[in-house]
């Protein structure tokens, strides 16, 4: 493995197109907007390059503290070189560089989540996609007032997203450039909507369509009349077919609404740096457990650790002590997290750390 250099963008740009099939105009986009060729890397095979990922440095809050993540993005693999082990191999390599970086998470959005559990990846947040007709849409509440979203509304969309993710966990933290950017990327080719009231912003959507369904990936709003109104703007661009929203777990819906809905699996989550970390707690808790942590995929994580609560922290440190009890580190990268999506057969150790971390509500956005 090695870290690409400015002169590996063309290979790069035909590995994106060959590999993803975006546009021209989107991956032009990306490559002057977010590559960053020391936060890329590849394996070679001879002069070839079979295998590359992108490493975008996002700040995400673990449970109301900014932690970098090494969020992975365009993992492709060349057709010829696929089913080798290429891409298991590089993002094992890439993510030990970024833990001696001192990096303690990576996040990804997948292409396969079962692809990606294997290698010790848990669901970081789960959402409901929310579908209803455009017809049904156009009938709603529509209370604020709904505009065509545009690169101006940047900053207001900012305050909005913070508001809506105040006291959640599992977020990309956004700064005025970051919500400058995602607007930017978006609206390349796609649209959205803005609600305002009372001469401020209560809610936006960004939207596209794909075989004539209207999708909403990242819908934020203040509360339900917000919500419908925005409902209402893409029913009424729509006018016929399908929309599909998303809505967050911790949101119950006027249950009169013309929706249905499907819980899916969204983004996750990895603990690449266990032996230290620490993270916020609730005051009250305290205690200590010992536990020998299961990671096959990153082998060096692997031993006995302790996790001890005290002073609102919980903190883990590898210890040379036995451990009666295993913990898997999909289970534990979700538990940090907060978001427990996924089942294990529990022991002891598995109940001492639910007491030291509660189940919180989570969201994620980011795909790329």
């Amino acid at each position: 493995m090695r870290r690409c250099t400015p002169k590996d963008e063309n290979k790069l740009k035909d590995m994106w197109a060959v590999c993803f099939g975006d546009p021209p105009s989107y991956i032009e986009f990306f490559f002057k907007n977010r590559f960053i060729p020391e936060r890329t890397v590849c394996l070679e095979h001879g002069e070839e390059m079979p295998c590359a990922m992108h490493i975008v440095p996002y700040q995400v809050d673990v449970r109301g503290e900014e932690f970098e993540s090494a969020y992975l993005v365009g993992v492709a693999t060349m057709p010829e070189y696929r089913m080798q082990g290429y891409s298991k191999r590089l993002i094992r390599e890439g993510l030990d560089l970024w833990r001696q970086y001192g990096v303690r998470f990576s996040h990804l959005y997948p292409f396969k989540h079962s692809f990606y559990a294997h290698l010790g990846y848990g669901i970081a947040n789960q959402r409901y996609l929310a579908g209803m007709t455009a017809q049904d849409a156009s009938k709603l509440p529509n209370t604020d007032v709904v505009r065509p979203l545009a690169m101006g509304d940047f900053d207001a969309c900012l305050l909005c997203y913070q508001a809506f993710l105040e006291g959640k966990t599992s977020y990309v933290v956004r700064g005025l450039n970051d919500m400058a950017g995602r607007l930017k990327e978006h609206l390349l080719d796609s649209f959205g909507f803005i609600a305002m009231r009372s001469g401020s912003i209560c809610g936006y959507a960004l939207c596209y369509v794909d075989h004539d369904v209207l999708y909403a990936d990242e819908l934020v709003y203040a509360d339900h009349n917000a919500l419908s109104s925005l409902l209402f703007a893409m029913g009424s661009h729509q006018k016929a077919g399908e929309m599909r929203v998303t809505i967050p777990l911790w949101d119950q819906l006027p249950t009169d609404w013309p929706i249905t809905f499907t819980k899916e699996d969204y983004a996750m989550v990895r603990i690449i740096g266990l032996d230290g970390l620490s993270i916020p707690t609730e005051d009250h808790v305290d205690g200590e457990v010992r536990f020998y942590l299961k990671d096959d995929y990153l082998t060096w994580q692997e031993g006995t650790y302790c996790a001890k609560a005290k002073d609102g922290r919980v903190t883990f440190t590898k210890v040379d002590e036995p451990a009666q009890h295993t913990i898997d580190i999909l289970w534990l990268s979700e538990a940090v997290s907060g978001s427990y999506c996924t089942a294990a057969e529990e022991n002891s150790a598995h109940s001492a750390i639910r007491k030291m971390l509660n189940k919180r509500d989570c969201m994620m956005f980011e795909k790329y």
